[in-house]
């Protein structure tokens, strides 16, 4: 009775910690960081140590969770002449790259070339903040080293700030039950229902500690690491050898456009024949007809 009354706490706990706050959305692997320096072209960056250090200076409160945890999402496009589109996207993909995974992450790339004058390129990238932000400041030059521009440059702000407090408590809290649990099974007990039932408990909260823990290794990574999505595309020419292309095709279609017209001719004439035969003489026979009414008449 003792270990049955001792269950049903557990279990009481179990409710109260897990109701509404399983689901969580999916969310991409959390990078590692580590401390390194990085020297990329004529940039050098340092990677943050830690994910605290990577949040950009946020106060830390009392609990140790930073007072403010913001994720950085930015967006630039760029518009260069069309033969430089190419090597401009390849330089800044090469350049996270060699920056290594740790700093810099590539998430999507693709590259268009619909002709030789019109060619469009996109790149993702994530990037830990000492990274990101110079790396930011130089798209405006390396658009102007290739004789075009940074057209925009936005940012989007998400503060994660209360999703990992309560991340955080929450994960307390289970480690608490957890501990709870653990101890329930350690005192001795001729009950096996209540040693299995204690068990399963223990199974599902430690599974239940496991995802918290990665989900908020995941926030954090937001935090640490910003996203940049950069649109590459070609400077539009008002006279392009595309341009007299609509002239060109007209002219070489100019005998197979007449050939399919007088084509389409002869299948009406062709067409209409049989019913000239019948046509012709219903005509004349109404004309007769009329005739001789009117002679009556």
């Amino acid at each position: 009775m003792r270990h049955s009354f001792l269950l049903l706490i557990a279990l009481g706990l179990v409710a109260c910690d897990g109701g509404g706050r399983n689901a969580r959305p999916a969310a991409e692997p959390a990078p590692v960081m580590d401390d390194s320096i990085t020297v990329t072209g004529s940039r050098a960056v340092k990677a943050a140590p830690d994910m605290e250090e990577a949040a950009a200076g946020a106060d830390i409160g009392e609990d140790g969770v930073p007072a403010q945890q913001l994720a950085y999402e930015y967006a630039a496009s760029l518009r260069l002449p069309s033969q430089a589109v190419g090597p401009v996207m390849s330089g800044h993909e090469a350049e996270c790259r060699e920056a290594g995974p740790k700093v810099c992450q590539v998430l999507y790339s693709t590259l268009t070339e619909q002709n030789a004058e019109n060619v469009y390129g996109r790149l993702r990238i994530r990037a830990v903040k000492s990274y990101m932000d110079p790396f930011r400041n130089g798209l405006g030059d390396d658009a102007e080293e290739a004789d075009g521009q940074l057209v925009t440059m936005t940012a989007e702000v998400e503060d994660l700030t209360r999703q990992i407090t309560d991340t955080t408590a929450r994960l307390e809290a289970q480690k608490t039950l957890r501990k709870r649990l653990l101890r329930l099974l350690e005192k001795d007990t001729d009950e096996v229902g209540d040693l299995l039932q204690i068990e399963r408990e223990l199974a599902r909260v430690q599974g239940e500690i496991e995802s918290t823990e990665s989900w908020l290794k995941t926030l954090k990574a937001r935090v640490a690491m910003d996203k940049l999505d950069i649109d590459y595309s070609s400077i539009p020419k008002a006279v392009t050898p595309q341009t007299a292309q609509p002239l060109r095709n007209a002219l070489t279609s100019f005998l197979s456009d007449m050939a399919w017209s007088l084509a389409a001719v002869i299948r009406f004439i062709a067409s209409l024949i049989p019913w000239l035969i019948v046509i012709i003489p219903g005509l004349w026979l109404l004309r007769a007809v009329w005739r001789n009414w009117r002679k009556r008449k």
